[in-house]
């Protein structure tokens, strides 16, 4: 995996970039992992990486990059549904979003095309299962009517909670023409992390995307007008 990495300043002016590269497959044996792709991958510790993606019949990679080993864990829910279905294509489903809590050791994934929210702890031996949320679930290529579908949109965190954009079900629609529309909301879930709801906030207007302070007190928002604006909630 070769990247580049951008350093900017605090007011987004480029300082200078970088190629960066690691080769977690250097020492493992099987090349059949060098198949292997994650739509989303998220740095735990200096050495250990959770990556969403193709890993047959689980759906998270432990990526050590000291031992160069990859270690598969997290089942689908439903398992006995998604088997039927090739794994890439589970993988593409299931697309969606990871954050870390380092303190309680802890993550949340979000799916971004259904209700789906879970909570594990990180363990040696994998993920555990702390908390989950299955009105409704992506497997494979079933899709349910869009009418009857909620769907996550976007994620935040603090020490304390976690905060998720979502459009509810009755607001879903592929018939809007407008794709910024498709893709905002006003519904904020604010849940602790044992998986508790805390609170449910309702935006005075649609935003695309949500960020909020290391204390919880102030929440960020993206309004994607023709003129984009940043927004911010003072929370209670």
């Amino acid at each position: 995996m070769l990247k580049r990495l951008y350093f900017c300043n605090n007011d987004s002016m480029l300082l200078y970039n970088n190629k960066c590269g690691i080769n977690i497959f250097e020492k493992v044996k099987n090349k059949n992992l060098l198949n292997n792709f994650f739509l989303n991958v998220l740095q735990l510790n200096e050495s250990l990486y959770l990556g969403i993606g193709n890993s047959g019949n689980k759906r998270f990679s432990l990526i050590n990059t000291k031992t160069n080993k990859v270690f598969y864990t997290g089942d689908y829910p439903k398992q006995k549904l998604s088997a039927k279905t090739d794994p890439i294509v589970n993988t593409i489903a299931y697309n969606g979003t990871i954050r870390y809590n380092k303190k309680k050791n802890r993550i949340v994934f979000i799916s971004r095309e259904s209700e789906m929210i879970e909570l594990f702890d990180v363990k040696d031996s994998g993920l555990e299962l702390i908390y989950g949320n299955y009105s409704t679930v992506p497997i494979g290529e079933q899709k349910t009517e869009e009418k009857d579908r909620g769907r996550n949109i976007g994620i935040a965190v603090s020490d304390n909670y976690i905060f998720i954009l979502c459009q509810p079900r009755a607001k879903v629609s592929n018939t809007q023409k407008d794709k910024r529309r498709v893709n905002s909301a006003k519904d904020v879930l604010v849940f602790n992390w044992d998986g508790k709801p805390v609170i449910h906030y309702k935006l005075d207007n649609k935003v695309t995307s949500i960020s909020v302070t290391k204390d919880s007190k102030r929440l960020y928002a993206l309004v994607n007008n023709e003129e984009p604006q940043i927004i911010y909630y003072d929370l209670n």
